[in-house]
């Protein structure tokens, strides 16, 4: 006479196979986890990028839509956008230090390993603000703004 139901080593069999579900399903939930936190942080810092971007263009287009601009490098990492309108200069100032990019005492990116700029010229007159940063995480990224000219002069 057999009763219903399982034998323990039925039951420990089917806890084992359980068990392993469970250890694998973790294992893999924990792995997307993970890598959602490292998109994450590599969205952010991209998203920091494309601001700096952005700032650095809008105030190349903002000055010289105004005025004369003139692109000035100065020493110790630093280059100035100055407008020569008819009231009172107006002067942005964008300097690498500490492994920061700083506008106006404002950081907008870290994590520099390197920073360098370039004013292409025409005709004595900045033509272009080519701009090389080495990023810690992203490798290098090469930007050139083109500076607007006035045609008023």
């Amino acid at each position: 006479m057999r009763k219903s139901g399982f034998t323990l080593l039925e039951v420990i069999i089917a806890m084992t196979i359980f068990a392993m579900i469970a250890l694998i399903t973790t294992a893999t939930l924990h792995h997307a986890i993970i890598a959602e936190k490292r998109q994450e942080t590599d969205n952010q810092r991209l998203i920091q990028l494309q601001k700096t971007i952005f700032i650095i263009n809008r105030d190349i287009e903002e000055l010289a839509d105004r005025s004369t601009l003139k692109i000035s490098d100065t020493s110790n990492n630093c280059f100035n956008l100055v407008t020569l309108g008819k009231t009172q200069p107006n002067t942005i100032k964008y300097c690498f230090t500490k492994n920061q990019l700083i506008r106006n005492k404002t950081i907008l990116l870290n994590n520099i390993k390197s920073f360098s700029f370039n004013i292409l010229k025409i005709k004595n007159n900045p033509s272009a603000l080519q701009l090389t940063i080495k990023l810690k995480d992203l490798g290098v990224i090469t930007r050139t703004f083109y500076v607007p000219q006035n045609d008023q002069q």
